[in-house]
């Protein structure tokens, strides 16, 4: 009798933490154990569990929490998340073949080093594989500590802004250690328009190379000068800011001015008397706009043995699926190029400066047209020259010659 009841007794509170058990294993949240950033510029974190399993998705910047919000990956294996979310991306139009796509891997809870360098190589394939389908550039990941990732995010910064020191393979502690110099910045340095200043200019006895970048975690500045037969100079961090800031802030630039003029004023400001081979500048304002171009001296050319009749050549050619644009200039004894090519469903192609010039150069070295000639001989030679087989919707020749005469239509 005592045993029956007992068992009566025994058997509900069995049964009742039977359930309590089952209802904690139903409500337990799995365990994150690492996370997933990627950056392409819409920037979000995925939140991973030992499976791979994602278990959140948060966006970091403003257009991160927009594709979060428009295509949530929660409950997604890994694969399945990055495979979809770079399809969304590329049809929203934030892929394009010149993106620059970043992955970081930190860990949160549970994974050693060898399994976070696993899971890096994982999400860097799955992506790359994706990313190949739509034209654009191979993806750089990395992993990173989580006490590094707290010291950037506390920073706001993202994988783009620092994603150089990480492929200066410093240390984590010379990362930080370099993030907090370049935060001390001149407060002088808000006033300019420069976000970016790059600077080429070579002959054959000098060189002048400027490098000036405002990060958001500071500002990077580097100067070098070589001299035949002299002293070099190579000036850093403020040395390098104290010399430059004055020539910056006098130098007045745009995107509107000629080439010419811009190639003037540069010159002036950095004091460059000398003739030159090759001057390349690159420039990005405050406001998004930008210089980008190489002049290339024409001497170098001659002394091989080049001689072109041309002092202009500009060209366009349309069809619905094909576009080649051409531009050349002779001028002031130096020569600018670019070439421009794009067809549907391909990857265009773009070359500026020695590239440009490096095709172009045998190209009208062989052409023979001139003035005289009727415009259908003209076509089909240029046509012929460039290699264009196909049907075209629109072409637009404009040439001025070494001799004073032209050919526009």
């Amino acid at each position: 009798m005592l045993k029956k009841k007992a068992l009566r007794i025994a058997l509900p509170v069995m049964l009742l933490l039977l359930a309590v058990l089952t209802y904690q294993m139903a409500t337990v949240k799995p365990q994150a154990v690492a996370a997933v950033t990627i950056q392409v510029n819409p920037t979000l974190t995925l939140t991973l569990d030992n499976e791979n399993i994602v278990l959140e998705a948060e966006g970091e910047n403003a257009e991160g929490e927009v594709v979060v919000a428009d295509y949530p990956v929660e409950g997604k294996e890994l694969k399945e998340a990055l495979e979809n979310l770079t399809m969304h991306l590329h049809d929203k139009g934030f892929l394009r073949p010149d993106s620059e796509v970043i992955i970081t891997v930190h860990p949160i809870d549970g994974l050693d080093q060898q399994k976070l360098s696993s899971l890096s190589e994982f999400a860097q394939q799955i992506m790359s594989e994706s990313l190949n389908r739509y034209n654009v550039q191979q993806p750089d990941s990395f992993v990173i500590s989580h006490g590094l990732h707290q010291f950037l995010k506390e920073l706001s910064l993202m994988p783009l802004d620092y994603v150089e020191l990480l492929k200066a393979n410093l240390t984590e502690e010379e990362i930080m250690e370099v993030i907090n110099a370049l935060g001390r910045k001149d407060a002088s340095v808000g006033v300019l328009p420069y976000i970016e200043f790059n600077l080429e200019i070579e002959s054959d006895d000098r060189e002048l190379s400027v490098e000036f970048e405002q990060k958001r975690y500071g500002i990077y500045a580097e100067v070098e000068f070589e001299e035949e037969e002299e002293k070099e100079i190579e000036l850093e961090g403020s040395a390098a800011l104290e010399y430059l800031l004055p020539i910056l802030e006098k130098l007045e630039l745009d995107g509107t001015m000629s080439k010419k003029e811009i190639v003037d004023r540069v010159l002036t400001a950095f004091g460059w008397g000398w003739p030159y081979e090759e001057f390349e500048l690159e420039v990005r304002f405050a406001d998004g706009s930008y210089i980008d171009f190489e002049w290339e001296s024409a001497k170098a050319y001659r002394e091989n043995g080049i001689t072109l009749h041309y002092k202009e050549f500009s060209l366009e050619i349309e069809s619905d699926e094909r576009e080649l644009s051409v531009e050349f200039e002779q001028k002031d004894g130096s020569l600018y190029a670019e070439v421009e090519f794009e067809e549907e469903g391909k990857k265009d192609i773009e070359l500026e400066g020695s590239a440009a010039l490096a095709y172009l150069l045998p190209i009208l070295e062989k052409l023979e047209i001139d003035a005289s000639m009727p415009k259908k001989e003209i076509v089909d030679r240029v046509l012929t020259a460039f290699g264009w087989g196909w049907p075209y919707e629109e072409f637009e020749l404009e040439v001025r010659f070494a001799d004073g005469s032209y050919i526009d239509f």
